[in-house]
């Protein structure tokens, strides 16, 4: 059976063999339709069109292109063309319905888009839309507004009212002037800065003020912005001569304020949150009477009725260290926990007072005695010699009832120990620890040194030791300092030295000190071939101490640690351990050597850990091509003058043209006598004329102001480097004066050693005075010049000779003594007065009947008016 299809000119034979046969090509024609499709319609497969190969619509008959709009197998043809272009209200493109961006406009299926496209754009008639919609969305190019926006400020389309990126916006304007806004104040725009008062409410930054500030001038105590009223709330006695007010804001309460029955308030000191007022009473209140206690306040008078009733709970012995040599020292004693007089315990609370003492040390008509009702000690007794202690308590008797205190121990000290800092920690690995840990590894800790408020060591004089608070942690020698660090854990080391203490909380760990980190002085070097050049690398714990690497290697924490390379052709010599962790990590490229980027690694050779690195560039060249002037101490640029450091230390350095280095320029080079330095101006900083055998060229300052050094090649001005020298004239901010015990004797007499705290330095240089804070950190003495007796001179030693020398070293002050001149003082000076060892400040003994005030003054060196520090002592010669 033969089947006979017209398949596109092909028979298909029942055995489905393919072959061309001329009789289906007349059979397959004989079928094929004549209908005309209508211009613009859709012609479909029966019609007389078809494609060719060049993609144009024609007539199957002809082969000519159809003219007009034909619509053929879903594409628009126009005289036979795919169209591009509108046809009927409909944009086609190669004859299909298009979708996409023409000419700046968006279609979708051959109409202009109106509405918002999936990556939400907008677009109004396929352009993206500006202005603002129906619902007030303001857009641009088809997105929401966001951010400023012809001088206005938007979010998703809408102008800004509140706070956008942290700027309060109303209707998209930045505020102006003060605005409250959920709670926080607004200062332009902006939260406030500093008091700003709003609303008749005082602000501290953005919030309400509450605490103590100044404003206007005024200071007062503020709660959520108003001020806190003065009120006093109740009057109680502490004790016959001390009575306590509670209250708010009671600071605007002076002692003229208060008036108690019965008698005179003479102090009032009010607390810090000034909810309480203390007041010290003229004359005791007695027992279980009622005293009428008036307040004056701001707001009117506030009456109040005051009653003492006194309960014996506990007495103790307050006074632990004593002055060696000193007359006219007494023991003191508190009640309940308040210093009371002995006098108030005998004469108003009716007390039989009696110190009892292991050994003689109480000044009687006879010899040294046991006992004592003044608890006045006896200064040339055995017991009361430098260094010596004894245990000693109080008791009380009253009516048949005895109250006994606690047994406490009293050390003779020296007054010559300064005011404390610091405490230095050593131990044998490290040396001096900067930060306050220390391992149950470590070795020989202690102690080592105590450093004044000035920073400088102090020798620690009279009774001194050691304590820790968690001997369970770490214990100290009560002696000699050595710390023995016991199990993990924190304690806290009090150094007492004389009257003075200090204390400072350490941790101790279990864990071994390890090199942890590696810090290269340059994080990147550029090397020239051929040259050679060493970065210093600190390297440091796990706790930031740095390490003494040599001691580190003796204990077997880190055998060695050495530089290497992780590519490249730069040869880098391998670095043996040294002292204080720094390793000095020399990079030298052979001269051959590839041009590019090297990492240098610092590894812990233990672990094989890279613990640091640094970066080296080598270049492609290695011809001098120009030269540096480098500041290489840590002055920057700048020498002050008026301190011990009046230098600063440069480098010449020789650089290639892509910034390679090449050396630094030394006294010892061939070409040394080509070069010479020079300071554009010699009045302000003059230098050394050529850099010495290590490359270093020292500047030394001789009067403020800026000046060029200059390095020259042959004459020729090579490179440059700018110093300044400034006189920073360090001045007197604070001194800790020694003395203020008020002078009760007949035949008293001071000298300097009795006003400063004084570290002897010897017959061959001036004496130290302690405890002077300065306007600028140095590490230069102060110093007392006793050459003119009656107005010595307090100088920095700029120059460390111990002695002063005019122009090198910086007159801080004079000091002088004088009386206050007030109503009823009867002291008078006499003459001359001789502040050294031997005389006396005083110019004469003190009498009986002295009385007055001795004040003591420091003036500065410029106008030898103004007085930088003053302290007064009391004189009261019975």
């Amino acid at each position: 059976m033969l089947i006979i299809s017209n398949k596109g000119g092909f028979l298909f034979m029942a055995n489905l063999k393919l072959v061309k046969s001329a009789t289906a090509l007349v059979l397959g024609a004989s079928v094929l339709t004549s209908a005309v499709v209508a211009s613009g319609t859709d012609a479909s497969a029966k019609t007389t069109y078809k494609v060719t190969k060049k993609g144009t619509l024609v007539n199957a008959k002809t082969n000519k292109a159809v003219k007009g709009y034909k619509s053929y197998k879903g594409k628009l043809y126009k005289n036979g063309k795919k169209f591009t272009g509108t046809y009927k209200s409909v944009f086609y493109k190669s004859g299909a319905k298009f979708t996409g961006t023409y000419n700046k406009k968006y279609y979708v299926k051959g109409k202009l888009f109106t509405g918002k496209t999936s990556k939400n754009v907008y677009y109004k008639k396929g352009v993206k839309f500006t202005g603002v919609t129906s619902y007030g969305y303001t857009y641009k190019d088809g997105k929401r507004v966001e951010g400023e926006y012809k001088g206005k400020v938007y979010k998703n389309g809408k102008l800004v009212t509140g706070l956008y990126k942290d700027v309060l916006y109303k209707k998209g304007v930045k505020e102006t002037g003060l605005d409250l806004y959920k709670g926080k104040l607004y200062n332009e725009g902006v939260l406030n800065v500093g008091l700003a008062l709003f609303e008749e409410k005082l602000y501290n930054n953005a919030d309400l003020a509450t605490g103590i500030f100044t404003y206007n001038g005024v200071e007062d105590q503020y709660k959520d912005g108003v001020v806190v009223p003065t009120k006093v709330e109740s009057a109680s006695a502490v004790n016959p001569k001390t009575v306590t007010l509670t209250g708010t804001n009671l600071k605007k309460v002076t002692k003229d304020d208060v008036t108690i029955e019965g008698t005179k308030v003479t102090d009032l000191k009010v607390s810090d949150d000034r909810t309480t007022a203390t007041l010290t009473l003229e004359t005791p209140i007695n027992e279980n009477q009622d005293y009428k206690v008036s307040v004056k306040t701001p707001t009117g008078t506030q009456d109040l009725t005051l009653k003492y009733t006194f309960n014996l709970g506990e007495v103790a012995v307050t006074t632990t260290t004593l002055e060696a040599n000193k007359d006219k020292q007494f023991l003191t004693l508190s009640l309940n926990g308040v210093a009371t007089d002995l006098a108030q315990v005998e004469d108003t609370l009716g007390y039989k007072v009696e110190f009892q003492a292991d050994k003689a040390v109480f000044k009687t008509a006879a010899a040294a005695s046991n006992v004592s009702t003044t608890g006045e000690i006896d200064e040339t007794a055995a017991a009361t010699a430098l260094n010596k202690s004894f245990d000693v308590k109080v008791v009380l008797k009253k009516d048949g009832k005895t109250v006994e205190s606690k047994t406490v121990t009293v050390k003779v000290v020296s007054a010559a120990t300064p005011a404390i800092g610091n405490i230095v920690l050593t131990t044998d690995e490290l040396g001096e620890l900067s930060a306050a840990t220390i391992s149950t590894k470590d070795t020989d800790i202690k102690l080592d040194h105590v450093l004044s408020n000035t920073g400088d060591i102090i020798k620690v004089s009279g009774l001194s030791s050691f304590a820790s608070s968690n001997p369970a942690v770490a214990t100290i020698d009560a002696s000699s300092g050595a710390i023995t660090p016991i199990k993990a854990g924190k304690t806290t080391i009090t150094v007492t030295a004389g009257k003075v203490s200090y204390s400072k909380e350490i941790t101790v760990v279990d864990t071994a000190r390890v090199a942890t980190k590696a810090t290269p002085k340059n994080a990147t070097v550029s090397v020239a071939p051929g040259a050679s050049f060493t970065n210093n690398v600190t390297v440091t714990d796990q706790f930031g101490e740095v390490l003494d690497l040599s001691k580190i290697k003796a204990v077997g924490l880190t055998p060695t640690i050495a530089a290497t390379e992780k590519t490249g052709n730069t040869n880098v010599s391998a670095v043996d351990a040294t002292v204080d962790g720094i390793l000095p990590v020399t990079v030298a490229p052979a001269a051959n050597a590839i041009a590019g980027t090297y990492t240098v690694y610092v590894q812990d050779l233990e672990t094989a850990k890279n613990i640091g690195q640094f970066t080296v560039k080598v270049t492609n060249d290695n011809v001098a091509d120009n030269y540096k002037l480098e500041v290489v101490d840590s002055s920057k640029g700048t020498i002050n003058i008026a301190t011990s450091a009046k230098t600063l230390t440069l480098n010449a350095n020789e650089f290639t043209k892509t910034g390679g280095f090449l050396r630094s320029l030394q006294s010892g080079d061939a070409d040394a006598s080509s070069f010479t330095v020079e300071s554009a101006n010699p009045k302000v900083a003059t230098v050394d004329t050529a850099p010495d055998a290590t490359g270093n060229i020292v500047v030394t300052g001789v009067k403020a102001g800026s000046t060029q050094i200059i390095l020259k090649k042959g004459g020729v001005q090579v490179a440059t480097a700018t110093v300044t020298v400034i006189n920073q004239v360090p001045t007197i901010q604070s001194i800790a004066w020694k003395n203020k015990d008020a002078i009760t004797i007949v035949g008293k007499k001071l000298t300097y050693k009795d006003i400063f705290t004084i570290t002897d330095a010897g017959s061959a240089a001036d004496p130290i005075v302690e405890g002077v804070k300065l306007s600028v950190d140095t590490t230069s003495k102060v110093r007392i010049d006793l050459t003119d007796t009656s107005a010595p001179v307090l100088y920095l030693d700029i120059n460390d000779d111990g002695k002063y020398v005019a122009g090198e070293d910086e007159i801080l002050g004079t000091v002088s003594a004088t009386v206050s001149g007030s109503v009823g003082e009867t002291i008078t000076l006499g003459s001359p007065q001789d502040w050294t060892a031997t005389g006396n400040i005083l110019g004469q003994a003190t009498a009986s009947k002295d009385k007055g005030t001795l004040v003591i003054k420091v003036k500065d060196d410029d106008t030898n008016t103004t007085v930088v520090e003053s302290s007064t002592i009391s004189v009261d010669v019975k």
